[in-house]
């Protein structure tokens, strides 16, 4: 089976989306969903992470989060 033209690329879910849709999605809503995904996906992992034991960004954020002291 391959892709119709009108499909685009496999794995195009954009274009998978505007077939559907009936209409193409505007770049500004795209992005804002992408960016949204992107910061979902990257949470997950994140806790997936640390529920295994390894939150190497931990140190690194709390040394961010701390006042620097003065001498």
């Amino acid at each position: 089976m391959g892709a119709s033209p009108e499909r685009g690329r496999p794995g195009d879910f954009r274009a998978l989306l505007t077939e559907r849709r009936g209409a193409p999605v505007p770049d500004e809503l795209w992005e804002e969903a992408r960016r949204h995904l992107l910061g979902r996906i990257t949470d997950l992992l994140h806790a997936l992470d640390v529920r295994a034991g390894r939150d190497a960004p931990a140190p690194l954020r709390t040394a961010v989060q701390r006042p620097a002291h003065r001498r």
